[in-house]
């Protein structure tokens, strides 16, 4: 507000008692102020949206970004020793599943002693560096501010392998052209929050935490199923 047009018609008296009220408008501002301030310490706000259990969840940008939204706002609330926050965020993910499409990587092909099957095994990195799976999109996700973040598979054992037997007709001519046929690993994963002692919740807002200057999302496998889109023919991974 502008009190210039009262203060230059009136005497002393009204200046002065202009000079009071604006002291204590400007009291009041500043009080209101602080209170919005302090209002403003809540940390991330959880997201709206709750995936539905049970039917696993795409990993598309829009639901990676409710997880990584989620998975922030869970960091402070643990950094804040919200229970409540802390049980609610985590009862959410009880039951959901997610699920993604990633080209197969194996360490070895071969038919089976039998010559019945060939027998892939197949690991969730690449071998030869070690890199993860890049989730990538065309625009940039929040609070990571990056186009890009890696999907990482935990194990008991960190060199796992996994044995997909699959039933093809003749695996010795397979096992010769099978690089030429596009071959996909379906994963079918949980995202644990509490106690999951994984250091992804980190790597959002902290680069020394990264993998390769990614961030990244720890997930649990439920299931993988190998794919051979090409000939058709599909097989579990145990």
């Amino acid at each position: 507000m502008n009190f210039v047009g009262d203060s230059g018609v009136r005497g002393r008296g009204a200046r002065v008692t202009g000079g009071r009220s604006r002291s204590v408008m400007a009291l009041f501002l500043l009080l209101a102020l602080v209170w919005v301030g302090c209002g403003n310490q809540q940390g991330p706000a959880l997201t709206t949206k709750a995936f539905p259990k049970g039917a696993p969840q795409p990993l598309t940008y829009e639901n990676v970004e409710i997880l990584i939204s989620d998975m922030d706002a869970f960091a402070a609330a643990v950094k804040k020793l919200d229970q409540q926050a802390i049980r609610t965020i985590d009862a959410r993910y009880d039951g959901v599943q997610f699920e993604m499409d990633q080209p197969a990587l194996f360490l070895n092909v071969y038919p089976d002693a039998a010559k019945t099957r060939v027998i892939f095994l197949l690991v969730p990195k690449e071998p030869k560096t070690g890199a993860n799976y890049l989730l990538s999109f065309d625009k940039k996700l929040p609070v990571i501010d990056a186009y890009g973040v890696e999907a990482q598979m935990r194990y008991d054992n960190p060199e796992k392998q996994f044995i997909c037997m699959m039933n093809v007709p003749d695996p010795v001519t397979y096992v010769q052209e099978y690089g030429s046929h596009t071959l996909v690993a379906h994963y079918v994963m949980k995202k644990r929050f509490f106690q999951s002692g994984t250091y992804d919740f980190d790597s959002l807002r902290f680069e020394s935490y990264r993998s390769a200057g990614n961030a990244f999302i720890v997930f649990d496998p439920i299931s993988i199923e190998l794919k051979d889109t090409t000939a058709n023919l599909t097989c579990t991974c145990k």
